[in-house]
């Protein structure tokens, strides 16, 4: 027996579902530093010594993700092939 379930839900609440934090005030702050030191015309500015920590943090975050959903549909394709 098979059974199918779609889902429709948006972005913020598959974030609530998942258990992942609301990170939109942090992108509004970082946008907020961002636009400081560049209309202060800061000198020696780069943009990327800012970001960089939540840059590294994100993409290791994001591989993980999706090598759990890949482990997930291997694991599923493996159950269907031994059923049959």
């Amino acid at each position: 027996m098979n059974f199918k379930v779609d889902v429709e839900m948006t972005p913020s609440e598959l974030r609530q579902v998942m258990g992942l934090p609301d990170v939109a005030s942090l992108q509004d702050e970082m946008i907020k530093k961002v636009r400081e030191q560049m209309d202060a015309g800061a000198e020696g500015y780069d943009p990327m010594t800012l970001l960089k920590p939540y840059i590294t943090n994100s993409v290791g975050s994001m591989e993980s993700l999706q090598k759990l959903i890949l482990n997930m549909m291997q694991g599923s394709v493996k159950s269907d092939s031994n059923k049959s």
